[in-house]
């Protein structure tokens, strides 16, 4: 239960963690360009969360191995990194599942995307189950403000456009769906940095 409350990210010694979050934020960057632009989670940036996970946790060991100044043990890589990472990567997923049936079946559409599952997945890797859910509520009330906005937007350009002289072509209504993986990008990285408050 404790490998619950673990961030694998910060099982690497800085700066190399510090590398770590910057390349999976980057990866976290190219799937909210592609999801924005093409509405899917691109099945490279899974894979490359994954590696980088994976590469993360075996250059801690080797850093450990190796007598590095702050490096883990292996013990510590194996429960605060590598079970912390399965265990909160299969958690957040599940969780996620579970939340997208109950909000599909309030709503009558799909809630969450199996991209946004297989990403919070990933996040789980890097930063547990906690810190993943985390991630989930804070992109959750990130998108639950751009929705407000966004229909505000519309309600107010319905109030003005019979107002002008020469309206020009009606833009769509917002229909409620939007892009969610900026938003989880978002989230990562606000989590990960406080959680690297304690690194």
């Amino acid at each position: 239960m404790e490998a619950l409350f673990d961030i694998p990210l910060s099982v690497v010694p800085q700066p190399w963690a510090f590398v770590a979050f910057v390349l999976s934020s980057g990866v976290l960057a190219w799937a909210s360009a592609v999801d924005i632009k093409r509405r899917i989670v691109p099945g490279g940036a899974i894979a490359a969360g994954v590696l980088i996970w994976c590469a993360m946790l075996v250059f801690a060991a080797a850093l450990g191995a190796v007598g590095w100044r702050s490096a883990p043990t292996a013990s510590v890589v194996r429960e605060c990194g590598f079970l912390a990472g399965v265990g909160g990567a299969v958690l957040s997923a599940a969780f996620a599942l579970l939340l997208d049936t109950a909000l599909s079946r309030a709503t009558g559409r799909a809630a969450i995307g199996m991209g946004d599952v297989k990403l919070l997945f990933v996040l789980g890797l890097h930063v547990g189950f906690l810190g993943a859910l985390a991630c989930l509520f804070v992109a959750c009330a990130l998108a639950a403000l751009y929705s407000c906005a966004r229909f505000a937007f519309d309600a107010a350009s319905r109030f003005v456009r019979p107002r002008r002289r020469h309206p020009g072509p009606a833009r769509p209504s917002f229909d409620g769906t939007f892009p969610f993986v900026p938003f989880l990008a978002a989230a990562y990285v606000a989590v990960a940095a406080a959680s690297g408050l304690r690194w």
